[in-house]
């Protein structure tokens, strides 16, 4: 088994990469899928982190962030001063799944995440190894979303404090 290594996802590679954006947002339910509009204004702003994983050239999956706008500070209830970064989105390939790879990629958006001084990492996280993963990195359930955003799955918001990390 070859090296998993990272790719950032960025406006100037993203026709390169969009499919393999699309293909992974089928694992969400319908209600909850992001669109290609979405993810190239999330890539319009160069605080936001994307991050792709490729083994031995094969996509393994991605985990993108966004820095909060205004008003998802109150929505949240951080104060403004901080620097936090929202964890949009992690998704492994069903046929990498398990095997590890999850983990790495949560490790590499952790380190550019510290690198761009971000202080807390926030997000919703299904019930299944999504939530695992977040707490191997010291997240901290903050509050259960029965139904989230009419998916039909139960979420769990966490935070994770990246100086501590």
């Amino acid at each position: 088994m070859g090296q998993l290594t990272f790719k950032e996802l960025d406006e100037a590679n993203f026709e390169e990469y969009k499919n393999y954006l699309l293909h992974s947002e089928e694992i969400f339910p319908e209600k909850i899928r992001s669109s290609i509009e979405d993810y190239k204004d999330m890539l319009l702003d160069p605080n936001n982190i994307a991050i792709l994983g490729f083994l031995d050239n094969n996509y393994v999956g991605n985990i993108i962030g966004a820095t909060l706008i205004d008003e998802e500070f109150d929505e949240y209830g951080y104060d403004r001063n901080k620097k936090i970064i929202y964890l949009y989105n992690i998704v492994i390939e069903k046929e990498y799944q398990g095997r590890g790879f999850g983990y790495e990629l949560t490790k590499e958006f952790v380190r550019v995440a510290k690198e761009q001084g971000f202080e807390i990492l926030i997000g919703h996280f299904r019930q299944n190894s999504s939530v695992s993963l977040i707490k191997k990195f010291g997240a901290v359930i903050k509050s259960t979303h029965p139904n989230w955003e009419e998916s039909g799955e139960d979420y769990f918001f966490c935070e994770v404090d990246l100086t501590k990390v």
